[in-house]
């Protein structure tokens, strides 16, 4: 939305659950004018996943190296507040909640 303020978006995507949270229907009303979606059916992945594959590459390599970053930084973190708390952190079980904005 960002990148083109002026244009109208088309957004196309299969059936999969996470296209039908109540965050992002409420994304979809908030900006219902500036965006068109259209929905494929799900038999049609096996055609289009080469397409996905392309055009999400970079984006989805970048997302994966940026939350491998983080979770590294994030154990380390935690690892040495548990020496500082007087704790060993050889075996120690370290709970992760994600956050999008912790990693981005």
């Amino acid at each position: 939305m960002e990148l083109y303020p002026t244009r109208k978006l088309g957004i196309v995507w299969d059936a999969c659950k996470a296209h039908e949270t109540d965050q992002v229907k409420e994304f979809i009303e908030e900006h219902q004018d500036r965006l068109c979606i259209g929905g494929i059916n799900g038999s049609l992945n096996s055609v289009l996943q080469v397409a996905d594959l392309v055009g999400n590459k970079d984006l989805k390599a970048f997302i994966k190296d940026r939350y491998y970053l983080w979770h590294m930084k994030y154990i380390h973190a935690k690892k040495l507040q548990l020496i500082a708390d007087g704790l060993s952190a050889n075996n120690a079980r370290i709970n992760i909640q994600v956050l999008l904005g912790d990693i981005i």
